[in-house]
């Protein structure tokens, strides 16, 4: 069942996965991914070994706030466009530290959120761990030297019920 926080104007959906009691742990999911991606298997694991486990949506993704879309054409110009963007990447860190000193795991952009919340919010995590994120201080077209295009191009032919 899902409860909401909110940064600003912005609801942020969020759930108790269970485990009451122990160290909190918040998984961030990646880019318009919403937070029941998360494996199952995974999640009973976490639990099992005595994690209290949370997960969220993020900004237009599943049930939290999904802004007006801003239609800038092909992804070159997306990263050239000098317009500001309807958020920030600091909007999106400060999003993720709703819950009091938690571990946080975060995957492909989330991956990158954490990592950025981490450097913003030193103090507000006890730790991190990423899979599948490129460094947080990557930045335009240098994200490319750390992508493996030939998986990437697999990946995305992949279709999912």
């Amino acid at each position: 069942m899902p409860r909401f926080a909110y940064n600003g104007g912005t609801q942020i959906a969020f759930e108790d996965l269970g485990g009451t009691g122990g160290d909190p742990l918040l998984l961030v999911m990646g880019l318009g991914t919403s937070r029941f991606w998360w494996p199952d298997g995974l999640v009973d694991e976490l639990l099992r070994r005595g994690f209290h486990v949370a997960t969220y949506d993020q900004r237009d993704a599943g049930q939290s706030t999904h802004l007006p879309e801003r239609r800038v054409g092909p992804p070159i110009k997306a990263l050239l466009r000098r317009s500001a963007p309807a958020y920030s990447a600091e909007d999106l860190t400060d999003d993720a530290v709703g819950w009091e000193r938690p571990h946080l795991f975060g995957h492909s952009m989330g991956g990158l959120v954490a990592q950025r919340t981490a450097i913003r919010h030193p103090k507000r995590l006890l730790s991190l761990a990423t899979s599948s994120a490129v460094p947080s201080d990557a930045t335009g077209l240098s994200v490319l030297r750390y992508l493996r295009l030939a998986p990437i191009a697999r990946f995305a032919r992949l279709h999912y019920p």
